[in-house]
């Protein structure tokens, strides 16, 4: 079936990830398990498109369709970048500002900007409209396995811009919409506390997180690009919310060993009481870091699987020996 995609965020860590994916898919020869060659302009067209949305003329992928859209917020004007769509990817997102404004300019393009897109993604005749949503909107740390129906408490405007997203997404009718609630992703040129760690391990340094017994939670690239290419065309996706994550959760401490042993190093994990790591990182100005370290956050993803028959394709040690060795 013929299906022409539109991707927001397509230049970033996810997007990227997610375009090339979708360009395989579409160039790919029906009566072969092999692809063919995914970045010619007609093996695409033979099977729809996939259009990118972007800031500057100067940001492509090679093989996909690139319209250039103003900032987003209220205002925006995506009819240009919405012609002959038939599936919405919305991953971008704002998430750094100055504290000054930050609360505004969070709700203007998480929130504002999503209902706009929605709106005029209708109007296009768009069938589905898949919005990447976060686990945050469920807060950032849980003594209980969060699922799809856990208590929202979303922690600062990030989570409650996208809260609110979902809420107005949900009235509408005139789309099939179906939210992604992803945790930390990790892979290759990811950012945040997973390549920190990779950077420390690589480089000797004892890191004192040998006393923590948390258990958290990821969701490698790879495992959330193809959930997201399922989602856009399976029926039974329209309309429903999902929480996902790879097959297993992992701590800190065992981590940074999985880290370490791949990367044929031993680890260096010194067996801190944790009450001296929460004073040393509240006197260093750190001890939200150490919190995010430290604490707890499952994800119970079970729905994908009773639902859309899911499972992640990339095993914990298969996406980290892929996302070491780039």
């Amino acid at each position: 079936m013929k299906t022409n995609y539109l991707v927001t965020g397509a230049t970033g860590f996810i997007g990227r990830k997610l375009v090339q994916e979708l360009l395989s898919t579409l160039s790919a020869d029906p009566n072969s398990e092999k692809f063919a060659d995914a970045m010619t302009t007609n093996a695409v067209s033979k099977k729809g498109f996939c259009r990118i949305a972007v800031r500057s003329p100067s940001q492509h992928i090679s093989g996909a369709q690139s319209v250039v859209i103003d900032d987003i917020g209220p205002n925006t004007d995506w009819r240009a970048a919405l012609r002959d769509v038939d599936v919405v990817v919305h991953l971008a997102a704002h998430v750094h500002q100055p504290a000054e404004t930050e609360h505004r300019r969070f709700f203007e393009v998480n929130t504002q900007g999503t209902i706009r897109l929605a709106e005029q993604a209708a109007e296009a005749g768009v069938k589905r409209f898949v919005f990447i949503s976060t686990i945050n909107v469920h807060g950032d740390a849980s003594a209980n396995p969060i699922h799809e129906y856990s208590p929202f408490a979303p922690t600062g405007p990030y989570g409650e811009s996208k809260l609110e997203a979902e809420r107005q997404l949900r009235k509408r009718t005139d789309l099939e919409v179906t939210v992604v609630r992803p945790p930390l992703v990790y892979g290759a040129c990811s950012k945040g506390n997973f390549p920190r760690l990779v950077r420390l391990v690589r480089a000797g340094i004892p890191l004192p997180l040998g006393s923590l017994t948390n258990q958290r939670s990821m969701l490698f690239v790879g495992n959330l690009v193809r959930f997201i290419q399922t989602v856009c065309l399976h029926p039974d996706a329209a309309g429903e919310t999902f929480v996902i994550s790879d097959r297993e959760s992992i701590s800190t401490p065992d981590l940074i060993t999985a880290i370490a042993r791949a990367e044929g190093r031993r680890s260096r994990l010194l067996p801190v009481p944790l009450f001296l790591m929460r004073a040393s990182t509240r006197l260093l100005g750190r001890s939200e870091d150490f919190r995010k370290l430290s604490t707890s956050m499952v994800l119970d993803s079970s729905r994908s699987k009773e639902i859309l028959g899911w499972r992640p394709p990339y095993s914990f040690e298969e996406a980290l020996s892929i996302t070491l060795s780039h």
